[in-house]
Formats: C-alpha cells, sequence, structure tokens
C-alpha cells in the first residue's frame, strides 16, 4: 500500500473531518471526501487508508485531543495521580476550542444512537480505551492506598460524568455550561474521594 506522501495524507484527514462533519459517517460517500480533499479519484483514498472503518479511526486518533492522550499513555499514564488526571482532563478543555472536531463528533454519536454498527465502531475506538486506562489508573492508586477503597470503574464514570456533560452541552447545544479549570477540577475530586490531600 502506498503511503509514501504524508501531505496528501493529511488532507484526506482533514477532508474527512470536514465532511463527517457536515454528513456524518454513514451519509457521506469516499467521493465526497476525494472532492473535498482535491482528490480526482476516490480510489486513492485506499493508498492512505485501508478501509473506510480505518479512516474513521485515524481521523478521530489525529483531531481528539482525549484520544490523542489515551494513545500516549495506553501502557500507563503518569505515576502521579494529580497530575495525570490533570493532564486528562485538559484535553477535555482543549476540545471545547475545537468547533470542527466538535461538529464531527456531534454527526457520529447521532449516527451512532440510530446505527448498532457504527455505535460498535465508536465504542471501540474511543469511550472503550478511555474507559479501560483510567480504570486501571484508579485501580492502582487504590491499591496503593492513595484513595479511599472503592470500586475503581464506578470511580472512572464519577470522575468523567462531569467532563461528559460539559462537553455534551457545548456539541450538541453550543451551550457553555461552564468553564473548565483542569487542576482545580483534579484537585477537588481527589479530595473528595479520599487522596493525598485529605490525609
Amino acid at each position: 500500500m502506498a503511503k509514501n506522501n504524508p501531505h496528501r495524507k493529511e488532507e484526506i484527514l482533514e477532508a474527512a473531518l470536514r465532511v463527517f462533519g457536515e454528513k456524518g459517517f454513514l451519509g457521506s460517500t469516499n467521493r465526497d471526501i476525494a472532492q473535498a480533499a482535491g482528490m480526482r479519484s476516490a480510489a486513492l483514498i485506499y493508498h492512505y487508508f485501508e478501509s473506510r472503518e480505518d479512516l474513521l479511526r485515524r481521523v478521530i486518533e489525529r483531531y481528539h485531543p482525549v484520544i490523542q492522550f489515551v494513545q500516549e499513555n495506553e501502557n500507563g499514564i503518569p505515576a502521579d495521580l494529580t497530575s495525570a488526571l490533570t493532564d486528562f482532563a485538559e484535553q477535555f478543555a482543549k476540545l471545547l476550542d475545537q468547533p470542527k472536531t466538535l461538529a464531527a463528533m456531534r454527526i457520529l454519536i447521532s449516527e451512532a444512537l440510530h446505527d448498532a454498527n457504527m455505535a460498535a465502531i465508536i465504542y471501540d475506538l474511543a469511550p472503550s480505551r478511555v474507559l479501560a486506562m483510567l480504570e486501571k489508573c484508579f485501580a492502582q492508586h487504590i491499591a496503593a492506598g492513595e484513595l479511599k477503597q472503592q470500586d475503581a470503574r464506578k470511580l472512572t464514570l464519577e470522575f468523567l460524568g462531569p467532563l461528559m456533560l460539559i462537553i455534551s452541552m457545548k456539541s450538541i447545544f453550543g451551550k457553555s455550561l461552564c468553564s473548565v479549570c483542569p487542576s482545580a477540577y483534579v484537585r477537588d475530586f481527589i479530595a473528595s474521594k479520599g487522596g493525598e490531600q485529605n490525609a
């Protein structure tokens, strides 16, 4: 598979982000993406991506800051809990300033609500990886006694819930519930769960 033109690959990714933001994944074609990228043949997309699903995965990995963080830390996030969670929360804050990515995510989530296959693709690309990484992180810090004994999955959901609500309100309705201060959010969360700050 010819992958020797990184500039062209970036053009396709950028075009796919725009097209997915306008038409969604299910409502768009490779021809739409090729046209947006200034390419004469949609078949050339397969010189850079194995399938449409591969293209979607690459778009999410390239433009979604939270998934970029997960990719960089899937083998283990930094040992310092406050720093690690603050870095993670900062990626959510960045997402609020990326209208193209928010537009694409809004339509992709809408498609996932109406199509089981799309829901499975999106879940495997993003939520499952985020949940696994954070649950592992919390479990390690619970075992080390830095957090009170509690269910790591439940703690993960409690941590993600407010961040997801803020992002959802912005991406779906265009409304900001509040500004996100990652360090303050994480500090308060850890303090409420029996972190070192409470010792």
